[in-house]
């Protein structure tokens, strides 16, 4: 965002050459970050939302000497100039903002509050009688996100006979998690998959059944639409999403019963595993 042009906040005169000019000055505590657009590297001051700063920019139209160069805010102090004439000069200035990232963002509303001072700069004072101040409005943060259901997996029933010994598995059951609803904009979508149970084959990705399951000599699978085995605890990047058109999308799985153990025993065999959405 970025406020008018303005020349005129104050007019000023002298009988004699002196300094006048325009200072601003943050109502925000400073954070670590910054923000560089071209040349200029902004301050970020902290918002009322945890991850979202906003960065502020100032240039300063002072007392017959024109416009000046965009700079970044201070984070504390005055940031401006003063122009040394005797004449009859309007001083004013403009002010640009953004908000940006910068860490994990909570979901939640950056409250109105005034964010920037300005005030005439003469004899060598600051002078507080005419303040110029500057709010931003109240501005709700939405993280961006798919919206991904839960999803049971019926295996279904199987022969202890169908497993002819450890790395012998099961015909594979394919299933798909949805990501709906995904809006558009975001850089990319990533995704990864951990077990909640212990692992048993790292390399063919080979989980242990859970607490309450009465089977035994066996894991579940977890492979890709393709078949192959999917690495779990690894994060990968989905290609079918499109920053243009986001919308309601699925990624195709595949599992199956793994012989893990010399014999197996028949009985309920569940195991459960976690899927988390990355977004950028």
């Amino acid at each position: 965002m970025s406020t008018p042009a303005t020349t005129d906040w104050w007019t000023c005169s002298a009988n004699v050459q002196e300094f006048i000019g325009t200072y601003f000055a943050p109502l925000l505590a400073a954070s670590a970050a910054t923000f560089t657009d071209g040349s200029v590297v902004y301050n970020v001051f902290d918002t009322s939302v945890p991850g979202v700063g906003i960065a502020i920019g100032v240039r300063v139209y002072i007392n017959g000497c024109g416009w000046q160069p965009w700079n970044a805010l201070s984070l504390s102090g005055w940031t401006g100039s003063a122009c040394n004439s005797a004449l009859l000069y309007g001083n004013g200035g403009q002010l640009q903002a953004r908000l940006v990232k910068t860490g994990p963002i909570t979901a939640g509303t950056v409250g109105a509050t005034a964010f920037v001072k300005a005030q005439l700069y003469a004899n060598a004072t600051y002078n507080a009688t005419w303040p110029v101040t500057f709010s931003i409005t109240a501005t709700q943060v939405k993280v961006q996100s798919c919206v991904t259901p839960d999803v049971q997996v019926p295996l279904g029933q199987h022969k202890v006979s169908e497993m002819k010994g450890v790395g012998t598995f099961t015909s594979s059951t394919s299933f798909k998690i949805a990501l709906n609803s995904c809006p558009t904009g975001m850089t990319s979508v990533s995704y990864q998959i951990d077990a909640l149970t212990p692992i048993l084959n790292s390399s063919a990705s080979v989980v242990a059944l859970d607490s309450r399951s009465s089977a035994a000599g066996t894991g579940m699978q977890l492979l890709d639409g393709s078949g192959n085995v999917f690495p779990l605890g690894t994060p990968k990047v989905f290609s079918g999403y499109s920053s243009a058109t986001g919308g309601n999308l699925t990624i195709p799985f595949q599992a199956r019963y793994y012989q893990t153990g010399s014999t197996v025993t028949g009985g309920i065999a569940n195991t459960a595993m976690t899927f988390t959405m990355t977004y950028q």
